[in-house]
């Protein structure tokens, strides 16, 4: 998503929203945070906003669950 312009980020949430209304979906994403922090957020979204379920190195390196999604 780090790649997509602002309005390309907000199609793919209207994608999204449009598809929760026949099924259920989950959005997970894998976010940055500010440069300083050398780790990234990862958070799932089931539609009632996002939550917060962990954190990972921002290449993978490493993944801590301390939710479940």
């Amino acid at each position: 998503m780090n790649q997509f312009t602002p309005e390309a980020r907000l199609q793919i949430d209207e994608i999204v929203d449009v598809g929760r209304r026949t099924r259920p979906i989950h959005r997970i994403s894998f976010e940055l945070l500010p440069r300083s922090d050398d780790w990234t957020r990862l958070s799932v979204d089931d539609g009632s906003g996002p939550r917060e379920i962990g954190q990972a190195h921002p290449h993978g390196e490493w993944l801590e669950l301390y939710a479940r999604p």
